[in-house]
């Protein structure tokens, strides 16, 4: 079970299902601070539509469904990743999840055997798997 990967949470903000950077940190088997200094070093590879800032409006709101510190001890706003960004995090990553996600985002392929997360990685891997 060691190398079994966790299970994403997934949540919707602003109409757009995202992982958090402490929930991606943890897939990826990395600390949040190591996955946020990668992701400030490697931006360019990052469009607004593949991450976004929290406000603290929207943190505050999912307060009760996630693990965070109290208001007083937060020091940043989490960074929310929406699929692609979370995909792309795989390829600035060196771990050795965050490695086998980014060489196969397919079952078949990932060493892992975590499901597809990109939808047309998805399509084209169950249509290779049921001809």
């Amino acid at each position: 079970m060691k190398n079994k990967t966790p299970a994403i949470k997934i949540l919707t903000v602003r109409d757009q299902k995202v992982v958090l950077d402490v929930d991606l940190a943890h897939v990826y088997g990395v600390t949040t601070k190591r996955l946020n200094e990668q992701f400030r070093r490697n931006r360019k590879r990052f469009p607004k539509d593949f991450a976004f800032r929290l406000t603290a409006h929207e943190a505050d709101g999912l307060r009760s469904q996630i693990a965070t510190a109290s208001r007083r001890d937060i020091r940043y706003w989490p960074w929310a990743f929406t699929e692609h960004g979370a995909l792309q995090a795989a390829n600035i990553l060196r771990s050795d999840r965050a490695i086998a996600m980014s060489v196969g985002a397919c079952p078949e392929r990932s060493r892992t055997g975590h499901p597809c997360l990109h939808r047309a990685a998805r399509k084209s891997c169950h249509k290779r798997r049921n001809p």
